[in-house]
């Protein structure tokens, strides 16, 4: 007829989920963000990162990172509050691997919530996909950007669920961006940069006899 009683023995108990990993050809092996904990650049696969977590800007919740596959020097994340309207934009771009980050100067037109973000191949472009608006691109280091024609706006859905849109960049065409909407199936494929896009083909390829 007694309560149940608990007694813990760490120091902190908190929960977290790894939410993108990225690992480039030269650098930091292995680039993680993260739930509640923002993300971190991983010099080392048997220690923990001894700079701590990404900073300028810091985030609460790190959703989705990339890199340049021809300049993996460049790099994009975005995340979650604290990068809320008050904060500025909700992304950032690094020149150095991941070393150092600079906030992003805006955010997509109608954006809203921070989404997938890609870099295309030479590090020019950053295509970004918010939770909520029209997907974005830039070719100035996130200062500025057009919305991608050719592609749908994000769904209104609740706060809990992902983006229904994901992008991603050709490693090796610089004029190759991808996006797919996981509510109707639809793949997307841009050959100028993220400035249009259009259906990608549903055909599978003939195999050799």
């Amino acid at each position: 007829d007694e309560p149940v009683r608990w007694t813990y023995h760490n120091d902190n108990l908190e929960e977290t989920a790894v939410r993108g990993l990225i690992s480039p050809p030269e650098g930091a092996p292995l680039l993680s963000v993260m739930g509640d904990l923002c993300g971190f650049r991983h010099d080392s696969l048997t220690e923990s990162p001894k700079n701590g977590k990404f900073a300028n800007p810091m985030c609460t919740s790190g959703d989705a990172i990339d890199f340049a596959g021809k300049k993996p020097s460049v790099m994009a994340r975005v995340g979650t509050f604290p990068w809320d309207d008050s904060k500025g934009p909700r992304g950032a771009l690094s020149n150095d691997g991941g070393t150092s980050w600079t906030q992003f100067g805006s955010e997509p037109p109608g954006s809203a919530g921070s989404g997938s973000v890609a870099v295309a191949a030479d590090g020019a472009t950053i295509l970004w996909a918010p939770k909520a608006g029209n997907v974005g691109y830039s070719t100035d280091g996130g200062a500025s950007w057009k919305v991608a024609d050719g592609l749908p706006a994000a769904a209104k859905l609740p706060d809990w669920a992902p983006s229904n849109l994901r992008v991603a960049a050709d490693r090796v065409n610089p004029q190759k961006l991808y996006a797919f909407d996981a509510l109707t199936g639809t793949a997307y494929v841009s050959k100028d940069s993220g400035a249009h896009f259009e259906v990608g083909s549903r055909e599978l390829p003939s195999l050799p006899d």
